[in-house]
């Protein structure tokens, strides 16, 4: 009698999707998992990021060198099979903080401003880091820096933001001015035809 044709098991790829998450330069591996024949990988659709690559024994890695979101297709082969799996891989940025600057405040005025940032996962975590904003100011965890300043005065402190653990940061200078006050009670009088002058005062506001 001849021999019986060699069988295998079902050949399946066992990887959920999505893949787990990256980030902009720092090293990526994933190890694609298949139950069945040994099999050999590759991409047959879509794209990885850059700096990314697959290789024939399944192993998903290298440093990614961009952000963003990743729709890719590998095949799986072996034992006379084929199987294909789609998988979504996330890669963050890190955060880039957009405000370039921050408006001055008025003593006993309510000042509110919130800081903003893009990359990362979209969500933001801000800290002061360096320095301290002026008396009676604060700054939330969402990036808000709020309150009514109570003296006058220069400020200059660093925020730090903080997405998919990651992190940027930025010096900022926040100026308190006093109110503006017009300091003259009363002009001097004048005279009847004749050539007059005055000087008013005010104090507070820009020097």
């Amino acid at each position: 009698a001849g021999s019986e044709p060699a069988t295998f098991p079902t050949l399946t790829i066992d990887t959920p999707d999505p893949l787990p998450s990256g980030q902009v330069g720092v090293a990526y591996q994933v190890d694609l998992q298949s139950s069945g024949p040994p099999a050999t990988w590759a991409l047959v659709d879509g794209v990885l990021p850059d700096g990314v690559d697959l290789s024939s024994e399944g192993s998903l890695s290298g440093t990614p060198a961009e952000g963003g979101n990743f729709a890719s297709t590998v095949m799986a082969q072996g034992g006379g099979q084929m199987v294909t799996k789609a998988f979504d891989l996330t890669i963050f940025a890190p955060p880039v903080i957009a405000s370039t600057g921050i408006p001055d405040g008025v003593v006993g005025l309510t000042y509110s401003i919130e800081l903003e940032a893009s990359g990362g996962d979209g969500t933001f975590d801000w800290a002061i880091i360096a320095g301290s904003l002026p008396v009676g100011l604060s700054l939330s965890g969402s990036g808000t820096v709020s309150g009514t300043p109570a003296a006058a005065g220069t400020s200059t402190f660093t925020v730090e933001v903080t997405s998919a653990g990651l992190t940027a940061s930025a010096q900022f200078t926040l100026r308190v001015f006093a109110p503006l006050t017009i300091t003259t009670t009363a002009p001097s009088a004048g005279v009847l035809n004749t050539a007059y002058s005055a000087t008013l005062g005010a104090a507070g506001g820009l020097p």
